[in-house]
């Protein structure tokens, strides 16, 4: 019998559950007094305040406003004041704009929550589990202090600092964490925190609350950056992988969108684990992603990521599968990952510059790794009263700091060489001896960096450049004069059936050239494989066709290749074509001239113009957002890894996945953090 007791409890909850009771309360009649005068429990630990004129509730009841369908909400009432220790406290206007469920009972000079009350007779919401405070006796508890704890989670977040510490679990001490000390520092400007932080119950304080704080603003945000997504319509896709520090994948996802201004906007979404790293599985991430920001991946118009098998495969890759989903989601490789193997590639097949790459690896990791170099150097560039930047690490994926490496080692080049050696005096280590002894516009920038690169292919140009470097070499008494190397012929079995002569260059400038057009050679077509991509001629047509549009030129093989892309279903042709003839008089009265007229002025065009003429140029200002909507690099992805890293560090590294995306989101998106919404805290 006692088995069957426990059994017929949870069918009868269950029961509950799937068809709840009718309950008696009711809100909107004349018996709405009826559901006022419930008692309060007794042992509540909720103050007298907070049960307002709860003896007259019976009394007043019958003159409570009838719940329509809109809350009551004076504006210009005068609401009463109440005393708080040595301040007096009214209910502000204001409040009703944050919190718009309010509902203002001006019998009790109180307010209760509009939706929930509506929600009771409508078993959304049981009377049971409701709370009484906001559904029958009415709030006026006017106290800020739990705003000030909001202020604080905010601010924390904002800047990655973590809230919780070190927690006490056998006392449920809270007083080591960040938030807790942070909160005891503003208490000395308002004394009220202190009292509230002595209270034994209903702190607000506690890590669950912390957490449903922090989900409660993140959601807030991630609902106007999902308006803004919707309301432009057109996005691209961006997205890119990284390992935290409890070396877990993590797939980072970030929204590229134009707003009406045609400013370019990369919002940072949210951040995923990954159980597996296959492309089914990261566009199914993806797709969840989309449809939880309740944004529709037909209107995706671009996909930026970086080149591997499993993001841009051309069978099954993640590029392929979206494309599948909507047609005209064109995949762009990113450009600053696309440089950065252009030039690893180039490193890699002239033999000159990749020795002298990893000699500058050696000599950052020789000094850096060793703090006693790293001090000595210091010392050294103080004497010489070296004012440069010093010697730092050097990044093997990223091109822009090898350049501020090697710079450092030349201007450092004296300090360094007394550096070996006072190193090979000291150093006993027999390898350690021999180290030191041997050590849209981004397609037509990379087009222009070739034709650059092109020009420098000369007799002119190496002459230059090899004065340059005499020039440097003489500033250096430590750097050698160039010399010639031993000749070397080539093996007998290299020279079966070549029967002319072998060349050796006669001077060392001579030698150099040669390796100097070798390297020009091989950076131009690196570069132009890397930047060959299939989808961005799109993108090249469109930014042709308005400049041809412009400046009055056949453009009809253009607009072609345009409309045989986006179709009828984001340009209507009659429309578009209807508006090109207007476009060279519109882009002459804003003082632009259309004989120079170029890639930037365009995007400078679309900004300056008024909500007339953009009616007016509807069409054409549908082909700019979607040139615009394309980001040229991946960067929010790569700023995304750096913020996760100070978020998710090696003292936060158990973060849950909840808490880390809104502590992700705070962090990033600064400005909007501290942005209010009525529907927000």
């Amino acid at each position: 019998m006692s088995s069957q007791k426990p059994e017929k409890t949870k069918q009868k909850s269950l029961l509950f559950w799937v068809k709840p009771q009718d309950t008696k309360a009711r809100v909107e009649n004349e018996n709405v007094g009826e559901s006022c005068t419930a008692e309060i429990p007794e042992g509540s630990s909720e103050s007298g305040q907070d049960y307002a004129a709860v003896e007259s509730v019976r009394a007043v009841g019958s003159q409570l406003p009838l719940l329509g369908g809109r809350p009551n909400q004076p504006r210009n009432l005068s609401f009463p004041s109440k005393s708080y220790g040595n301040r007096n406290r009214s209910f502000q206007s204001g409040w009703f704009d944050r919190h718009p469920w309010l509902h203002y009972v001006e019998s009790l000079h109180a307010v209760v929550c509009h939706t929930c009350i509506k929600a009771v007779p409508s078993n959304l919401i049981s009377l049971a589990n409701a709370d009484n405070v906001f559904t029958r006796y009415g709030y006026n508890n006017l106290k800020s202090a739990s705003e000030e704890n909001k202020g604080n989670i905010r601010y924390l977040a904002r800047q990655a600092l973590p809230l919780r510490g070190n927690w006490n679990l056998e006392t449920g001490s809270e007083e080591n964490s960040d938030f807790y000390q942070l909160l005891k520092l503003r208490a000395e400007e308002n004394s009220e925190i202190l009292d509230w932080l002595r209270r034994k119950d209903d702190k607000y304080t506690s890590l669950v609350i912390q957490n449903e704080i922090l989900q409660a603003i993140a959601l807030c945000m991630l609902r106007k950056i999902s308006e803004n997504i919707q309301n432009a319509t057109f996005f691209t896709i961006m997205a890119d992988e990284t390992a935290d520090i409890s070396n877990k994948e993590q797939l980072v996802v970030c929204i590229c969108w134009v707003g009406e201004n045609f400013a370019v906007h990369e919002d940072f979404i949210a951040i995923y684990p990954l159980e597996r790293i296959t492309a089914d599985h990261i566009v199914a991430v993806l797709k969840n992603c989309l449809i939880s920001k309740d944004v529709r991946i037909e209107n995706a118009r671009g996909r930026c990521c970086d080149s591997e098998s499993t993001m841009a495969g051309e069978k099954t890759g993640v590029a392929t599968q979206i494309k599948t989903l909507s047609s005209k989601c064109l995949y762009t490789h990113c450009y600053g990952h696309a440089l950065n193997l252009a030039a690893a590639d180039a490193i890699k097949s002239v033999k000159c510059i990749s020795d002298s790459l990893e000699t500058e690896r050696e000599i950052a990791k020789l000094v850096k790794k060793s703090p006693q170099r790293n001090t000595k150097l210091d010392k050294i560039r103080a004497e010489t009263q070296n004012e440069s930047r010093g010697v730092h690490a050097f990044c093997p994926t990223r091109w822009t700091v090898r350049g501020e490496s090697l710079e450092a080692v030349l201007n450092n080049h004296i300090e360094l060489t007394e550096l070996w050696e006072w190193s090979l005096d000291i150093c006993t280590d027999t390898e350690m001896k021999a180290f030191l002894q041997s050590a849209s516009q981004g397609q037509q920038v990379a087009e222009e960096v070739c034709k650059t690169l092109f020009r420098d292919r000369s007799k002119a140009a190496f002459d230059l450049f090899w004065t340059g470097l005499l020039k440097r070499k003489s500033e250096v008494n430590a750097v050698t004069v160039p010399q010639l190397q031993r000749k070397r012929r080539a093996t007998a079995r290299q020279e079966v059936g070549y029967s002319g002569t072998h060349y050796f260059p006669s001077t060392p400038k001579e030698y150099f050239r040669h390796m100097y057009y070798a390297a020009v050679d091989v950076t131009t077509e690196c570069i132009r494989t890397r930047f060959n991509q299939k989808d961005f001629k799109v993108y090249q047509s469109i930014q042709e066709f308005l400049l041809k549009a412009v400046a009055g030129e056949d453009h009809d093989e253009e607009l072609a290749k345009v409309m045989a892309v986006y179709g009828d279903t984001d340009l209507q042709q009659y429309k578009l074509e209807a508006q090109l003839s207007l476009l060279p008089e519109v882009v002459q009265e804003m003082g632009y001239d259309t004989s120079r007229f170029d890639i930037a002025d365009v995007l400078d065009f679309f900004q300056s113009l008024g909500n007339a003429r953009k009616l007016l140029l509807s069409e054409i200002c549908t082909l700019g957002k979607l040139v615009l909507v394309m980001p040229a690099t991946n960067a929010a992805s790569e700023h995304s890894f750096s913020a996760l890293k100070r978020v998710k560090t090696y003292l936060c590294s158990t973060t849950g996945e909840g808490r880390l995306n809104h502590l992700m989101l705070l962090h990033v998106h600064k400005k909007l953090t501290w942005w209010r919404s009525p529907i927000c805290l």
